[in-house]
């Protein structure tokens, strides 16, 4: 790969750091650190105590059924497309009906904001 096409991956590099690296060493810090700043296992201890446990086993709980939502509409959908004269022509066709269709393939991915919204008007 020549030192131009290797510069395009540079933003995604970037993006990765911040998006992934960085916080998760903040987690990690503020983690392992009490609110003195000396080292500690107390904040990875009370993980495991009831209230935070019944949060971690009520998230889990709703992943797992949007997650369940979002196959039991998306294979059927991915069919539907795939059968379809839009589905051979590919999605990035100009067009309401195409546009409607993209979104209607981006839904799962839009899912993840149902349980969150769940959990902050509880």
């Amino acid at each position: 790969m020549t030192a131009n096409k290797k510069s395009y991956s540079i933003p995604f590099i970037l993006w990765i750091i911040a998006g992934t690296v960085i916080p998760l060493a903040s987690i990690a810090y503020y983690g392992f650190t009490s609110r003195e700043g000396g080292f500690t296992f107390a904040n990875i201890a009370a993980m495991f105590r009831g209230d935070h446990m019944q949060a971690l086993g009520l998230s889990l709980s709703l992943a797992l059924i949007s997650t369940a939502i979002c196959l039991v509409l998306a294979f059927p959908m991915a069919m539907i497309l795939r059968e379809s004269k839009y589905g051979k022509q590919g999605f990035l066709i100009a067009g309401r009906r195409q546009q409607f269709q993209s979104h209607i393939h981006s839904l799962p991915f839009k899912s993840i904001r149902f349980p969150n919204n769940l959990l902050w008007h509880k």
